[in-house]
């Protein structure tokens, strides 16, 4: 699927951002997992139909990576979604 002109969103499931990141930071082995660190909720007053309402809004701070030991649907495998350079033996 390529990203034309039109295209306003372009999903990822988590397994897809972390092979992204995987890469990104050029990380050849281990288990690594997505992670998002949340910001402080913060309570303000919303307009809903004319109405106000309490509500919360909940900032992502980061996403990142973080070591993991098993493979789930929030991790990748960095050997196998980017091997790093075969290494020529020598004789």
């Amino acid at each position: 699927m390529s990203a034309g002109p039109q295209t306003k969103m372009i999903p990822m499931t988590y397994r897809a951002l972390a092979e992204v990141l995987v890469r990104a930071n050029g990380l050849h082995e281990g288990i690594w997992r997505v992670y998002l660190r949340f910001g402080q909720p913060t309570g303000v007053n919303a307009n809903f139909a004319g109405r106000l309402a309490p509500s919360v809004f909940v900032p992502v701070m980061e996403i990142g990576l973080i070591r993991d030991t098993e493979l789930t649907d929030l991790s990748v495998d960095a050997a196998v979604v980017n091997p790093g350079p075969l290494i020529e033996v020598l004789h």
